[in-house]
């Protein structure tokens, strides 16, 4: 499973110097003005910050809620709860 794989290489990740890469890459970031990497990537991607991706993240889930609480149900119904 993608949890194991993720698991194994834990050690790895650890000792070769990756979490000093993620270090940086956040302090580069900071340096040009974004909160983080992550949102230093987003808005050269997107063109806005990953504060407004959330934004836009947290509407559509909001708006897709009832159709996916349904979605359940009907999949409840035909199938048991154990779907």
């Amino acid at each position: 499973s993608a949890y194991e794989s993720l698991r194994s290489i834990g050690k790895f990740v650890c000792t070769e110097g990756f979490l000093e890469i993620v270090k940086l890459r956040n302090q580069l970031a900071k340096i040009l003005g974004y909160e983080d990497y992550y949102d230093y990537t987003v808005t050269n991607s997107e063109g806005f910050g990953k504060a407004k991706l959330f934004e836009i993240l947290d509407s559509l889930e909001e708006g897709t809620r009832p159709l996916m609480i349904k979605a359940r149900e009907d999949l409840e119904k035909l199938h048991g709860k154990a779907a």
